[in-house]
């Protein structure tokens, strides 16, 4: 398989998880799945598409009609650093509790926010590996984290909220 085809497909196979993991992650953690739930799933598909074509046509712009064979110069020893390791643990492990944890329990915010925080912790050591790409490469990689922390942090901020007014909400009920 040549170079171009092995991109092609590890590329077209995130797409595919960004588009049909969240309604099959929903479905497992709720235990159903209506047709509007779908269909507002599928909505939320759009952006990994987008985030997609866009890489595309970025690298294409970047790096030339040959940007599938950019090589990365990552020195083995840096996966081994101390850093590096605890991080990228401590990111994969959350990111199974939180699995677990939404299975167990079907709190889907709970779920949401233990993730998003495995990827931004497990995010630190993988800027280690950052540091040895080329620079054009690696802003790509920063503005992709840049999103998803600022879209982790509205989450939390909405989630936030809503228990703040629930406590609120549950304050005011009992005085009545």
């Amino acid at each position: 398989m040549d170079d171009k085809t092995r991109v092609y497909l590890i590329n077209v196979m995130f797409l595919l998880f960004a588009i049909f993991g969240p309604p099959f992650l929903y479905f497992i953690f709720t235990g159903h799945l209506s047709w509007e739930e779908f269909a507002i799933c599928m909505a939320f598909a759009v952006l990994p598409l987008i985030g997609f074509l866009y890489g595309l046509r970025y690298m294409k712009k970047h790096f030339g009609p040959e940007w599938h064979r950019v090589k990365d110069n990552i020195p083995p020893e840096v996966g081994k650093l101390p850093k590096v390791r605890v991080f990228e643990g401590i990111g994969t492990l959350l990111f199974f509790l939180g699995i677990i944890y939404g299975i167990l329990t079907r709190d889907l915010e709970a779920v949401v926010v233990l993730i998003g925080a495995s990827y931004i912790i497990g995010y630190q050591g993988y800027r280690e590996r950052l540091k040895y790409l080329l620079p054009d490469a690696r802003k790509i990689y920063e503005k992709g984290y840049k999103i998803v922390f600022f879209v982790w942090l509205c989450f939390l901020l909405g989630l936030i909220t809503r228990v703040c007014y629930q406590i609120l909400l549950l304050r005011v009920e009992g005085k009545n």
